[in-house]
């Protein structure tokens, strides 16, 4: 299940503060996280390879169990994208782009693209 939280629905979520909540039901290990996020980075984000930025978070996952929740946080006003897991911090980055992170969902070649509407709509 994904919920997804801004300041303002009606506003451009790459303008704003936001926020992502993932809860599973099964078991997730690692490298399926990475190897996911890796592959839609690169094909949302220009430039995005290992040396990338954003790489820095996709270092960050750890394995889940059922009823695990991994949370995204994006602060807008400090260009701050937290990652947490079950409410424990796991790291952040702070970097300009680090908003598009977000690409993975609601990029041109989104995760899924009926979620990325459900999500935005």
């Amino acid at each position: 299940n994904v919920s997804y939280f801004a300041e303002d629905c009606l506003k451009n979520w790459q303008n704003q503060s936001i926020k992502m909540d993932f809860s599973y039901n099964r078991d997730i290990p690692e490298w399926a996280f990475k190897r996911a996020a890796t592959h839609f980075l690169k094909k949302n984000v220009s430039g995005f390879d290992a040396k990338s930025p954003l790489n820095h978070i996709n270092e960050l996952y750890r394995p889940i169990k059922s009823g695990d929740l991994y949370s995204l946080y994006y602060q807008h006003e400090n260009q701050k994208l937290e990652l947490k897991l079950n409410q424990k911090l796991l790291g952040s980055l702070n970097n300009p782009n680090a908003n598009q992170y977000f690409k993975i969902w609601f990029g041109s070649e989104p995760f899924n693209a009926k979620l990325k509407q459900q999500l935005l709509n």
